[in-house]
């Protein structure tokens, strides 16, 4: 998630005229880029992820 929300990539920024773009922007998913914040505030309390 964080690679298409959050990492602006520099051949879609080139691509954009300059403008700094993730792939979600670039697929019309998103009209900006992500915090790392945004990005946890999807996540429900106390759900762990991973492990047993």
């Amino acid at each position: 998630m964080h690679y298409n929300f959050c990492r602006v990539h520099a051949t879609l920024t080139k691509a954009a005229g300059g403008v700094h773009t993730t792939p979600a922007m670039a697929a019309g998913v998103t009209d900006r880029v992500w915090k790392v914040e945004d990005m946890l505030a999807l996540m429900e309390p106390g759900v762990t992820v991973g492990g047993d």
